[in-house]
C-alpha cells in the first residue's frame, strides 16, 4: 500500500488499503494506515471513520495512549467523533 502511494498509484493505494481492512477489520494498524491514506489524499469523512474505528479498537485492548495521540487531528476533522471516542475513553 505504502509503496503503491509513494510511486503515485493512489488508486491502487486505496485498493489494496481497502482490501487490507476487509481482511483485517479488528486490526488498529491496518484502520489507522488507511486512515492515514484518506487523509493524504483529504477524503477527510473517510479518514475520519478510519480513525474512529482505529481508536475503538485500542480502547477495547486498553491502548488509550495511542487513541489520545491522535485525537486533536480527529477532532480537527470530525468533532462529533473526537467527542464519541474522548466519552468512550473516559468510560473505561
Amino acid at each position: 500500500m505504502r509503496t503503491a502511494y509513494w510511486a503515485g498509484d493512489i488508486e491502487s493505494a486505496r485498493s489494496q488499503a481497502a482490501a487490507l481492512a476487509a481482511a483485517h477489520p479488528d486490526n488498529p494498524e491496518v484502520a489507522g494506515e488507511l486512515g492515514n491514506l484518506a487523509f493524504a489524499l483529504r477524503d477527510y469523512p473517510a479518514a475520519a471513520e478510519a480513525w474512529t474505528q482505529a481508536g475503538l479498537i485500542l480502547i477495547e485492548r486498553g491502548e488509550p495512549a495511542r487513541v489520545i495521540s491522535f485525537l486533536p487531528i480527529l477532532q480537527s476533522i470530525a468533532p462529533d467523533k473526537a467527542a464519541a471516542l474522548a466519552a468512550q475513553l473516559q468510560e473505561r
